[in-house]
């Protein structure tokens, strides 16, 4: 599978977990309520500035969150022998990767979507979600492993265990997703319903949006294909995905 697209975190701090936690109750994030009082961990706690701005732990800031790259054109046609879809709404060709997924896979891990339970001594927000059975907390980074907002009673979908890819992305049994750790081409890998709910688990709000597109005229038609966009905010910044 060849590597569509990659990201780097910015202001990687050690975080405070009686404090992040708080900050996700305070917002209602789904699942914050399953959180224990005293961590359940026993490394430490990552964030970078952009999970830190969705938890309000920091301020606005001039400073970048992080980088979002995509192969070239160049580079997919000669690793694949295919390009890139650049559509929104049509379905890729069988050889054509659905770019709006991949900038929406990279984005949010820069918005903090991801794991480092495979790094020494290290987890993030979202493993805190991370499930092996009903009760029972994923730590490592073996199978099984899925999301929770529910204590692990429901698998919303499995992360991936494979090796050469990444645990903090979905595992092909999520079907078409954005977050998938191998996507596929030939199909529209969005964002779910299920990638909206991990996301407002880490602190952002999936919200309607209503403002509009002066040249569509669409309602929250950000990206002027018709249909309207969904916009993931804080208070202090946001971050719109095309639909």
């Amino acid at each position: 599978m060849p590597a569509l697209g990659e990201s780097e975190q910015n202001g990687l701090v050690l975080g405070n977990y009686s404090q992040v936690r708080r900050a996700l109750i305070n917002e209602g994030a789904p699942g914050s309520s399953t959180l224990p009082s005293s961590s359940p961990e026993t490394r430490s706690l990552v964030l970078d500035s952009g999970q830190e701005k969705a938890l309000k732990l920091i301020g606005a800031s001039s400073a970048l969150d992080g980088w979002v790259g995509i192969a070239s054109d160049t580079t997919l046609a000669q690793q694949t022998g295919g390009s890139w879809s650049y559509s929104p709404t049509a379905t890729p060709g069988t050889n054509q990767y659905y770019l709006v997924g991949v900038l929406e896979h990279e984005t949010t891990e820069v918005m903090g979507r991801g794991s480092y339970l495979d790094a020494r001594g290290e987890y993030g927000v979202m493993d805190l979600y991370r499930y092996q059975a009903s009760g029972v907390r994923q730590t490592g980074t073996g199978s099984p492993a899925y999301f929770s907002i529910n204590g692990g009673a429901t698998n919303l979908d499995s992360w991936n265990t494979q090796s050469g890819g990444d645990i903090g992305d979905w595992a092909s049994s999520a079907g078409a997703d954005a977050f998938l750790a191998f996507s596929p081409s030939g199909q529209i890998n969005g964002l779910t319903a299920t990638d909206l709910t991990l996301m407002e688990a880490l602190g952002w709000t999936a919200t309607t949006v209503v403002a509009a597109n002066a040249d569509s005229g669409s309602l929250g038609d950000f990206n002027g294909d018709g249909k309207a966009d969904i916009l993931l905010q804080t208070t202090v910044g946001s971050s719109t995905s095309g639909q």
